[in-house]
């Protein structure tokens, strides 16, 4: 749970069970953790609307921040996507997905049940040279990538981008009953827009093939917008142990709560649909 960027419940309640009461415990419990092992603070990541509420009024600092979501309005095909942009935002994506296809790249997409140890092999490979290419700790192994495929296939879903018989890039990706959440990536970077090809575009087609209703796209990226991603809130509670400290942060994340709310709605403006569509 700590490791993905996904909104869900961090407050496991039974539904028979008294949940204000369980909750209190819940957050006492992780407190006293936080004294035995004299933690200097707590971090509840990517809380839901209902944990988070609860977290504050418990006396957790609330802090906003946002990720860029693509949303499924019931498109038949790509090109239904397409037709909802603008024009020239239409025809950029037409652009992106040209260069890749002149480049004589194919996309592949690969379940977890048809997922070879070569093909995780090469996948890690890909996926290890990214995040050295930027001065980053891996922190998964080919051990582990395995093991993902092993234990929960249903769950993963993986693009390659093939060039000839040479994989030149990988995107993995893990998806629930409605949704698709993009993690990790690596590849060529001398092939014009295969980033977005492999990251975006070949996900949203998986998803609107599948009826997903929103791809995650992960942390980060104002690049997202332009390609149908849209600014959505995350959320996440926080306990400091220093008094005058956490003091200062609460009066900083309420003035940054303020600019990302003000930041989201310019980003909306600016949201690449059709007039209404937004």
């Amino acid at each position: 749970v700590p490791f993905s960027p996904v909104t869900g419940r961090r407050l496991l309640v039974a539904a028979d069970a008294d949940r204000a009461a369980v909750c209190a415990a819940l957050a006492a419990g992780a407190r006293a953790l936080a004294d035995d092992t004299k933690a200097s603070s707590l971090h509840w990541l990517f809380s839901d609307d209902t944990d988070t509420a609860t977290l504050e009024q418990l006396g957790y600092l609330h802090r906003t921040s946002y990720q860029f979501h693509w949303h499924n309005r019931g498109y038949a095909s790509f090109d239904a996507f397409l037709a909802d942009l603008t024009a020239d935002k239409r025809k950029k994506l037409k652009r992106e997905r040209r260069y890749v296809h002149d480049a004589g790249v194919t996309m592949e997409i690969h379940t977890g049940h048809d997922m070879t140890r070569a093909l995780w092999d090469r996948y890690h490979t890909f996926y290890a040279g990214n995040i050295l290419r930027h001065g980053e700790i891996v922190s998964l192994s080919p051990e582990f990538h395995h093991m993902l495929g092993a234990t929960m296939p249903e769950s993963v879903v993986v693009v390659f981008a093939r060039q000839g018989q040479e994989y030149v890039g990988a995107a993995l990706n893990l998806r629930s009953h409605d949704a698709l959440y993009g993690r990790y990536w690596g590849g060529r970077t001398d092939i014009h827009s295969l980033h977005f090809e492999t990251c975006y575009y070949t996900p949203i087609e998986y998803c609107i093939a599948a009826g997903l209703t929103r791809f995650e796209g992960g942390a980060g990226g104002e690049h997202k917008l332009a390609r149908g991603f849209l600014p959505t809130a995350t959320h996440s509670a926080h306990w400091l142990r220093h008094p005058q400290f956490s003091r200062a942060v609460a009066d900083f994340l309420a003035r940054e709560r303020n600019g990302v709310e003000y930041y989201m709605d310019e980003l909306n403006e600016h949201a690449p649909f059709k007039s209404g569509h937004g």
